[in-house]
């Protein structure tokens, strides 16, 4: 087990070593860990501004923007992970004798901003980092994140008139996006800190045929069984078709030393999966973090994260989402400070790595003979046991076709597949100027702002998922690129403390590891017709191996997941 190393406390220590204490974190000490484990809340007499004035607070041109300054570029460092290079960066701004009380350090505003926004939400989907990741850990279906997804073969968009945007906001006001465009995805949060939202949210289940079922669309009665009996529902309102899914919060440990993988080092894995298996395993490299790999770094993990499931606004860096409910509300004051994003970081990416240990039961000779088993039916061609220089992940952190069993409604990121056809964008004339939200790609793809173009299926006489289905042969050519076929997508999620992150898969339809296995399809179909003709003793030294990953925290002794 690799050692536990806190970069925030490292960074700290740096900052009293250097004398300047409150003065560089802007009179906080709190630590990353506090605001990892704090309750946010909403506060109402925060000041407002109108749409209008919002418009006029932010640069419209990013070449607008202040060149960084020396604090800022120490924060980058921080958010790296190299607190020496920052403390050198530090010493050299530092007077030679810095006296108690003297002056304030040039340009030390940049830490010193405060967090006086409207804290949490207005949309939220926790009132903390702890609440879906406890310990560290991922969470149950209760905090499985909703989606709403536009498809863009809808007769609506044959029709686009002036009323088209007014039909927009009564059905889902949260699709209208900056300066009156459309959202193709969006996060339907589950709870607000101010009135009206709860009934928009309930809407969504209207257009729905049949009744949706509330242990799948409400948080407090949500199981694994009611999303894999519907992992994707399908909906229309008036003309336009939308389907709903769901991401499960993983568990976060070990992400530190998964943000020091290169994309040079999942390139090469790339190449020599599909050398190994003559092209049946083609994985893609994206981003290293989220389902679909929709996210590059941690940093932007983590600000996504406060933007999109606390709400807390960070200026032009990641925003929270606008109140549909009253899309005059917006609050462009900090609720979290750049020195507190960083210090969230640091605490994230100094969680150890899971640990691997003999479940009770079992014997090591039993694990090993599992472990075996895990390889020769290919599972390890995908969850590649060890990432240079990580070692002991199980996953190659690319992209790979899993089958239309797995397949949601918004396609994974077009990552390095080169020029796409693209879906064109959609404004709405004389609509409500919303403010531009800055969380980019934490729940979605980022195409340029744009989805890729979809297949022609034929529109359905019922609103359905999967509109149509793919053949092989249209899988490998022509319809490759598609929305459809890049909906098929997930990154292989690392199996390190695979025994204790249940339940599994992208929205948690999987209560067991058996039936994780058995939802395989895509390129891993092959593994798992390996796996379902396994005898059960086979199959019980396998599941043997994979209760043996821990999570950090383990206890000594393991309950079998079966």
């Amino acid at each position: 087990m690799a050692t536990k190393f806190d970069w925030a406390a490292t960074f700290a220590a740096c900052v009293v070593v250097l004398g300047l204490g409150n003065n560089l974190c802007g009179g906080d000490p709190v630590s990353g860990k506090q605001l990892f484990e704090k309750q946010w809340h909403w506060n109402p007499s925060a000041e407002s501004l109108d749409e209008t004035d919002f418009q006029n607070a932010v640069p419209k041109k990013v070449t607008e923007l202040p060149v960084k300054q020396p604090l800022e570029q120490v924060e980058e460092l921080v958010r790296q992970q190299d607190p020496g290079k920052a403390a050198e960066m530090l010493q050299a701004m530092l007077p030679r004798n810095p006296q108690p009380g003297g002056p304030p350090l040039r340009n030390a505003a940049r830490f010193d901003q405060k967090a006086d926004g409207d804290g949490l939400g207005p949309l939220h989907n926790a009132t903390s980092c702890a609440a879906c990741h406890d310990g560290g850990g991922g969470s149950g279906v209760e905090h499985n994140v909703t989606l709403v997804t536009v498809d863009p073969r809808s007769d609506f968009f044959k029709q686009l008139g002036p009323d088209s945007g007014k039909t927009i906001m009564e059905f889902f006001p949260g699709l209208i996006a900056s300066r009156g465009g459309l959202s193709f995805n969006m996060v339907v949060h589950d709870a607000s800190t101010r009135p009206g939202y709860s009934e928009i949210r309930n809407r969504l289940g209207e257009f729905v045929p049949g009744e949706i079922d509330k242990a799948w669309f409400n948080q407090h009665r949500r199981t694994s069984e009611a999303i894999s009996k519907q992992p994707v529902v399908a909906g229309r309102y008036k003309t336009l078709d939308y389907y709903l899914s769901q991401r499960n919060s993983p568990p976060l440990f070990g992400l530190g030393q998964i943000d020091s993988i290169s994309v040079g080092r999942m390139n090469s894995v790339a190449t020599r999966q599909a050398a190994l298996t003559e092209g049946k395993v083609t994985g893609r490299v994206a981003g290293k973090f989220g389902w679909r790999g929709q996210v590059d770094t941690l940093d932007q993990f983590v600000r996504g994260a406060c933007a999109g499931e606390l709400g807390l606004n960070q200026g032009l860096a990641a925003s929270q989402a606008s109140d549909p409910a009253d899309l005059n509300y917006n609050s462009p004051k900090l609720d979290i400070t750049p020195l507190q994003v960083a210090k969230l970081t640091s605490f994230v990416a100094s969680l150890p790595k899971p640990i691997e240990l003999v479940p009770d039961g079992h014997t090591r000779q039993t694990v090993r003979s599992g472990e075996k088993i895990f390889h020769s039916i290919g599972c390890a061609i995908c969850h590649v046991p060890d990432m240079i220089p990580v070692t002991g992940l199980f996953s190659d952190l690319l992209l790979h076709d899993m089958g239309s069993e797995l397949q949601a409604p918004f396609p994974a990121p077009a990552g390095q597949l080169g020029s796409i056809g693209l879906v064109d964008p959609v404004q709405f004339t004389g609509d409500p100027q919303r403010r531009i939200v800055r969380a980019p790609g934490y729940y979605g793809a980022v195409f340029q702002t744009q989805p890729p173009l979809p297949y022609p299926f034929p529109r359905p006489d019922e609103p359905q998922f999967p509109r149509g289905e793919l053949t092989d042969e249209e899988l490998a050519g022509i319809a490759s690129t598609t929305w459809d076929a890049m909906q098929r997508e997930w990154k292989t999620p690392p199996l390190w403390g695979v025994a204790d992150s249940a339940p599994y898969l992208h929205d948690g339809r999987a209560a067991t590891l058996d039936q994780a296995i058995v939802w395989h399809g895509g390129e891993s179909a092959a593994s798992r017709q390996k796996y379902e003709r396994l005898n059960q003793r086979q199959k019980e030294k396998l599941i043997a191996f994979l209760l043996s990953l821990r999570s950090p925290t383990a206890s000594p002794t393991l309950a079998v997941n079966r």
